[in-house]
């Protein structure tokens, strides 16, 4: 329906798992690749890649790290933006804060998901913080953003 997406299936980068994942034909001879998501009717995020750090399909989900021109490395699962070292602090600082500032002395804390560490990073800046347990359902996912997204 796009028709700036190609339809030639030799300029897609990991097919299946991404079809939105593909060259640009205006940046082909920078060897540059373009991420594009459709988030709602008329309205695409775009983004210009530099490189494909992770592409691969775990047991639960498709799993991207892109290393993007403008937003630094960006977690995308299932075709769908995650997050990115630009701006995740801003999230997770959210997230996280207002909730341990409510509680007078947290000490133990438990995290569902949060695969890519930054709510972990964020509860461990508080001191009262005795211990925590992360609990992400797909290992494949926590791996590439340890090694690909530490920070």
């Amino acid at each position: 329906p796009y028709p700036s997406r190609p339809t030639d299936p030799t300029l897609l980068v990991c097919t299946p798992f991404s079809s939105l994942l593909y060259r640009s034909s205006a940046l082909y001879s920078f060897n540059m690749f373009v991420y594009e998501e459709d988030v709602t009717k008329g309205l695409d995020y775009v983004v210009k890649v530099n490189n494909v750090d992770v592409c691969t399909k775990s047991e639960f989900q498709s799993i991207h790290v892109l290393d993007t021109v403008a937003l630094g490395r960006m977690l995308v699962l299932d075709g769908k933006v995650q997050s990115a070292t630009i701006d995740e602090c801003c999230y997770h600082e959210s997230l996280v804060h207002p909730a341990m500032l409510a509680h007078p002395n947290p000490k133990k804390v438990a995290i569902l998901g949060g695969g890519e560490g930054g709510t972990l990073r964020e509860v461990l800046r508080h001191r009262t913080v005795e211990s925590v347990v992360m609990v992400d359902i797909d290992g494949t996912c926590v791996e590439a953003c340890r090694k690909y997204m530490p920070e």
